[in-house]
């Protein structure tokens, strides 16, 4: 029998139906073998909370210029691939990013920015190997209490890592461009900030620092805290504190655009 011709075959991004499929398919054996890893779910305009984490626990950044960096590389990534960023907090060995894709896919956008944080790490302090461990984690965001808790719980971070009494404290978030109305120029706080009454600036802080105990309620578009009640008048927008979770296990969230329910690719 003739030896089968074994060919390498490069890692693609499969689309369909607006789900984000990674496939490995490490040889080409008169046909494709294929591993397929984890499901992402990725349709335009969706929008996710981010995190990365440094490999075995190890710290990301160093010194105060390597945070500099990492802020540039995200306005270089956005300027290749354009996305909106609401919210983020650099942690010593993690990063935190709330973001709305546009019409990149997300996880072409964490590859270019972490694989040339990455670089610059390692050549910085003569490392070798993986800055990053595994893959970065995705968390869909499918409601405006979700996208709002999740903003808190970004700020929240360096307080509950006792780094710092308070979030507006920690220099490496974006809570002040929240609480202080300081111009960012990587930010977008507006979507959030939409979702209380004026000054939005004051309830967002206030929402911010309310207990687990304390609820909020919708009307006409905006979060109020609810005084004096057991009971909240409408929905609360008390949530637990956001965990990843598999985007393949939340296949209800999707909602593709005619031109994407149609679109099968595959990058090389």
């Amino acid at each position: 029998m003739e030896k089968s011709e074994m060919v390498p075959v490069t890692d693609c991004s499969v689309f369909i139906m607006g789900i984000e499929v990674m496939v490995l398919s490490p040889i080409l054996d008169k046909g494709v073998i294929v591993l397929v890893r984890s499901l992402r779910l990725w349709f335009e305009g969706a929008k996710y909370h981010v995190t990365s984490r440094g490999n075995r626990k190890s710290s990301l950044f160093l010194e105060e210029v390597d945070y500099k960096r990492y802020l540039q590389i995200i306005e270089e990534t956005r300027a290749r691939y354009p996305f909106h960023l609401h919210a983020f907090c650099l942690m010593t060995n993690h990063t935190h990013l709330q973001l709305h894709t546009l019409e990149t896919p997300l996880s072409t956008i964490m590859k270019y920015l972490n694989t040339k944080y990455a670089k610059y790490f390692n050549k910085k302090y003569e490392f070798t190997g993986h800055v990053f461990e595994k893959r970065y984690g995705a968390e869909l965001l499918n409601s405006p209490e979700y996208e709002i808790d999740v903003s808190k719980y970004i700020h929240l971070n360096p307080v509950e890592a006792g780094m710092v009494a308070s979030p507006e404290d920690y220099p490496w978030s974006s809570c002040r461009t929240y609480i202080y109305g300081q111009v960012h120029p990587l930010l977008d706080p507006k979507p959030i900030l939409s979702y209380f009454p004026d000054p939005p600036a004051h309830y967002y802080q206030q929402y911010m620092n309310a207990s687990a105990n304390e609820k909020f309620f919708w009307e006409d578009g905006k979060l109020l805290k609810q005084e004096g009640a057991t009971e909240p008048k409408l929905k609360s927008s008390t949530l637990p504190a956001p965990l990843l979770t598999s985007m393949a296990a939340q296949p209800s969230l999707i909602k593709p655009s005619k031109k994407q329910s149609a679109l099968i690719q595959c990058k090389r």
